[in-house]
């Protein structure tokens, strides 16, 4: 099984050896691209076919081949991460993109269903479930884990994203292999003659893979003897955000430091201030523009906190 785990931040910029020095450390996790795809059933809700390795299709459509209505639902999956000794798991989010939507076959609009007691958008789930090494026929009524998530019932192109926290935690505890969802409408289909489904990309999709963003922060003693140290210490919340990220920037005796955020080519985009990291804690916003007021393309962000001892840097996602 192909499986890849990018850990950009943990060792790109802080090292191998400075793991267990790190108060906070985020870890990507990529989405296989072996057990993952979608099922194909019709309206007696048997299976007519799996695609493995395939954009993730969620919805119903009319299959023009052999002249039926069908409906689907996405699987995926991310091999299960373990919290190193010391840290303990603060935040699990899914990262998904959509890359198209039909809505009666209208390109780029949402999914319309024609329901007995009139038309309506369904909702968008996603549900924590537990369908094992390989997506097969089976697996179609696999058990919910957890209550499903409204993820949104209206088209929202780009990136998306889940807070799944509990479901990640839940799968280290119970020592699953792998943390798995299912995307899905609120009714898996109208059983109408119209195309009203999502495109998701799915695992191994160049610059769009799904993945779990993991962010452990150190045990509470660990953390409080780094600080006082003069460490320094950034977060940001939320995260992912859309129009307003709040960070917060603590040390101790650190004088002066100069907070700058970057794209991942490298080039800056906002200077926000420059802090005076002697007090414990500071805060400050940024509203997603750049230095010359202009809204910053949504994607990954780099903020960099630096002084002429340390530096620190944290990711961050920015929304449409």
């Amino acid at each position: 099984m192909k499986i890849m785990i990018l850990l950009p931040l943990l060792f790109a910029l802080c090292g191998i050896g400075m793991l267990r020095a790190q108060p906070v450390i985020t870890v990507s996790v990529a989405c296989t691209d072996v057990n993952d795809g979608y099922l194909k059933f019709d309206s007696s809700n048997t299976v007519t076919s799996v695609s493995l390795n395939s954009y993730l299709m969620v919805g119903d459509a009319w299959d023009w081949s052999v002249m039926y209505n069908f409906a689907t639902k996405a699987y995926i999956s991310f091999p299960t991460t373990q919290v190193p000794a010391g840290y303990h798991l603060r935040s699990a989010s899914l990262h998904f993109f959509v890359a198209a939507a039909y809505g009666n076959s209208q390109v780029q609009a949402y999914p319309s269903f024609e329901m007995s007691w009139g038309t309506i958008s369904p909702n968008c789930l996603l549900t924590h479930v537990n369908y094992g090494v390989m997506l097969d026929p089976g697996d179609l009524n696999t058990p919910d884990l957890h209550p499903p998530l409204n993820l949104f019932n209206s088209y929202l192109p780009g990136w998306n994203w889940a807070e799944v926290t509990q479901f990640v935690l839940d799968d280290i505890q119970e020592n699953r292999p792998y943390s798995q969802y299912t995307f899905k409408l609120q009714y898996l289909s109208d059983w109408g003659s119209g195309d009203d489904y999502l495109v998701i990309a799915p695992g191994g999709t160049t610059g769009n893979n799904p993945y779990l963003f993991l962010e452990c922060a150190a045990d509470e003693s660990s953390a409080e003897d780094h600080l006082a140290t003069g460490a320094l210490i950034i977060t940001a919340a939320p995260n992912p955000f859309r129009d307003d990220l709040s960070i917060t920037v603590q040390g101790k005796g650190l004088g002066k430091a100069k907070l700058e955020i970057f794209n991942l080519r490298g080039q800056k985009v906002r200077t926000l201030e420059t802090l005076n990291t002697a007090a414990n804690a500071t805060s400050l916003h940024w509203n997603g523009k750049d230095d010359q007021g202009r809204i910053a393309a949504p994607g990954v962000y780099l903020i960099r906190i630096d002084n002429s001892l340390l530096s620190k840097v944290i990711r961050v996602l920015k929304q449409p």
